[in-house]
């Protein structure tokens, strides 16, 4: 009778239920992995493309902003070495014109002295010559060529006075002019110290040769 039932519902009486409401066979792949699976692709595309993107711009940055900086630095660098170069020759040309301007000044400074030297020699052999005149003059009588000479001769002494600019030449020349004076007061008796005064002048001439 049962199985006349099952025949009659269009279903074999042996037939039972293979599962359980929500059950799936066994055996056969899930279709809800798929879909994750397709995510995960498309992430790792994204992600791929997000990489190639940022390399293009790190490759455009570079080519167009890093190596027209670099061109730049290094041209700087150049001129920086150029202008250190530049400097130095600078400094070294510096230093030799100093040098030259040392050695300069240093002649300059010989010149000065052996100039000063003739013009004080020349001094003293004006003074000489002039006591020389003045002696003369005395011998001949002739008081007023004798004080003339004199005269002369006490310029000579200003000009070696200045000349010899302190010192113990300075201080025997000065003892010279007081004996000068003392000639002049009374010249024609005053032989014996104009020989006087021209031997100390010749003594005065060969300490300034040493």
């Amino acid at each position: 009778m049962k199985e006349d039932a099952n025949k009659v519902n269009g279903a074999p009486a042996s037939s039972q239920p293979n599962q359980q409401e929500g059950e799936l066979p066994k055996g056969k792949p899930t279709k809800t992995s798929k879909p994750n699976v397709g995510v995960g692709k498309r992430i790792m595309r994204w992600m791929l493309w997000l990489i190639v993107v940022f390399g293009l711009g790190a490759t455009v940055m570079a080519i167009f902003f890093y190596v027209p900086l670099q061109q730049k630095l290094s041209a700087a660098e150049a001129n920086s070495t150029a202008s250190a170069q530049k400097l130095s020759d600078y400094e070294k040309k510096i230093e030799n014109l100093t040098a030259q301007k040392t050695d300069l000044e240093n002649k300059n400074k010989d010149f000065q002295s052996q100039l000063d030297q003739a013009h004080l020699r020349l001094a003293l052999i004006n003074a000489k010559s002039d006591i020389m005149a003045a002696s003369l003059a005395v011998s001949a009588g002739d008081s007023a060529g004798a004080r003339l000479s004199l005269e002369k001769a006490a310029v000579d002494m200003q000009v070696l006075t200045g000349l010899l600019k302190g010192g113990a030449l300075s201080e025997v020349l000065a003892t010279l002019q007081q004996r000068l004076e003392q000639v002049n007061s009374d010249v024609m008796t005053a032989q014996p110290d104009l020989d006087i005064l021209l031997d100390n002048l010749s003594k005065l001439e060969d300490a300034v040769k040493n």
